[in-house]
């Protein structure tokens, strides 16, 4: 209960100080729809496994891929600090280029 509901607080402050100004609506809504899918999917994916009498083994192993994927994807990302700043001035990120 107490950590997850810390988890999400923390999560959603994290996901809004990185978006470019003017352009707050339109991660917001990515952000929540890729929350909604993705917060189903893997659960899904197991359910379907132990009811179609797959090894529960397998379908731990198809929840450690989305972990996996989630770690790399994150090992992807650019350093904290470079992130906000580009968040912070957006145009002037952008006109260098």
């Amino acid at each position: 209960g107490v950590p997850a509901g810390a988890f999400y607080a923390g999560q959603t402050a994290t996901f809004s100080s990185v978006i470019p100004k003017g352009q707050e609506s339109e991660f917001s809504g990515f952000f929540v729809n890729a929350i909604l899918i993705l917060s189903w999917l893997p659960p899904l994916l197991f359910t379907i496994m132990a009811q179609n009498k797959i090894g529960i083994k397998w379908g731990i192993a198809t929840l450690v891929i989305f972990s996996s994927v989630s770690v790399f994807l994150l090992q992807m990302m650019e350093p904290w600090d470079r992130i906000r700043e580009s968040a912070q001035d957006p145009v002037s990120k952008s006109s260098e280029e």
